[in-house]
């Protein structure tokens, strides 16, 4: 409301409602009431759906859950729009605490009135809220006119992954894994990401859509391609084990092979929660996946937030190799990133190699992998599928942990 006015309010619920009515089948859902009521000073609205409209066909996933996880990534990829503007709506899907539950009368259908709880903390918006006139509405728009590009290209399939190898330091020949990097179509793999406008998604809470989105393609690579290791990179913001992960979760239950062959690298330009990131982690690593910690050194986590997600790969940042060789300073620097990195995970990948004497050093300190254009630039071309692919080992001995009997002997359902 503070950055659009009260109509574009009003436009965002009704959007919202009529939504639903296209998931459920229901032109108009809310012929049962809307129910508001106050959580931490905010306003709250539910609504009460009869059990018919849950019913067979029409329950997804977990029954009401899966509903509102459908109806989370229907807002975020299709905006309500509002004098000429598109805007996109991000809502939560996460559990709340029933206190007392109602029923329609002669539906059977019940409605939670309950101690809802949001899902990340609100102190910031809260502030920006405060005080709308120091340039909060201004970055607002401007963010939300980047997401709605970039959302807009995956509507209409104008994005692309580029594919990158990580490849041995001593042997650039030798390839751990491919990371997929989001291009835009016919910009080139060379083009930049669209960093911006991932920043953007992160401060509008609209990142989760297009996280899930790119894990969903990575995944379909990986079931195409038996002998493939391949990562997808998440936002911290994502890192959260909730209700926008259930489908991929069946997904990776249904195929434990691909499940053992993704990487999910999680990038650092949001703060991580180290409790949730902790039991994402946890719970992807026990369907076979290995968390890699993406930009290690310049971004939101602490070492105590590190140690406590335990990632099995940490990526040291390019700044650091970049500054390497500029002074006898800068390389202790590197050589105690990589020190730490080590402290943090059996396995450390140096980023933005991009010459020999790069390669060289990182080789010197006992890192065994690199990442940067030396050993390869980003390329749209699946070079695991060419004639002559690039060497790629069994996935599970490609990561030599401490926790390779867990990832080889199974994962817990």
């Amino acid at each position: 409301m503070a950055a659009y006015g009260p109509r574009a309010c009003g436009r965002a619920r009704s959007h919202v409602i009529a939504l639903l009515g296209e998931l459920i089948g229901q032109p108009d859902p809310v012929a049962a009431d809307i129910g508001r009521w106050t959580v931490a000073d905010d306003e709250w609205l539910d609504v009460l759906l009869p059990a018919r409209l849950l019913a067979g066909a029409l329950v997804l996933a977990d029954g009401k859950a899966g509903v509102a996880l459908a109806l989370c990534s229907m807002v975020a990829f299709r905006p309500v729009v509002c004098d000429g503007l598109p805007i996109h709506i991000a809502l939560s899907c996460h559990p709340v605490r029933a206190r007392r539950v109602a029923s329609e009368s002669g539906s059977g259908a019940a409605a939670s009135i309950s101690d809802a709880v949001a899902p990340f903390p609100r102190s910031a918006l809260a502030k920006a809220l405060a005080r709308p006139d120091d340039g909060w509405v201004h970055r607002y728009r401007s963010d939300m006119v980047q997401a709605a590009r970039l959302y807009a290209m995956v509507a209409d399939n104008r994005l692309d992954l580029a594919w990158q190898a990580i490849c041995g330091a001593s042997n650039p020949g030798d390839v751990l894994y491919h990371e997929a990097l989001l291009r835009e179509a016919g910009a080139g793999a060379d083009a930049a990401a669209p960093l911006d406008a991932l920043c953007a998604l992160e401060r509008l809470g609209l990142v989760r859509a297009l996280d899930q989105y790119v894990v969903g393609r990575v995944l379909e690579e990986l079931e195409a391609d038996p002998s493939v290791v391949l990562a997808a990179n998440i936002s911290a913001l994502s890192a959260v084990h909730d209700q926008w992960w259930v489908a991929i979760e069946q997904r990776l239950l249904g195929r434990r092979d691909v499940a053992r062959r993704l990487v999910i690298e999680i990038t650092e330009t949001a703060e991580i929660a180290p409790s949730q990131a902790t039991a994402f982690a946890d719970r992807m690593r026990s369907l076979g996946c290995r968390i890699a910690l993406d930009d290690f050194g310049v971004g939101f986590a602490s070492i105590r937030r590190l140690m406590a997600l335990s990632p099995d790969i940490v990526k040291v940042d390019a700044y650091f190799t970049h500054r390497a060789l500029q002074s006898e300073r800068d390389r202790q620097i590197f050589v105690h990133a990589i020190g730490l990195a080590y402290a943090i995970s059996p396995l450390v990948i140096v980023e933005g190699v991009e010459a020999d004497a790069e390669r060289a050093l990182a080789e010197k300190v006992g890192v065994a992998w690199i990442q940067g254009a030396y050993a390869g630039r980003p390329t749209v071309v699946r070079s695991w599928m060419g004639a002559v692919p690039r060497r790629q080992g069994d996935a599970p001995s490609r990561f030599p942990d401490v926790a390779t009997a867990h990832f080889t002997g199974g994962a817990v359902a």
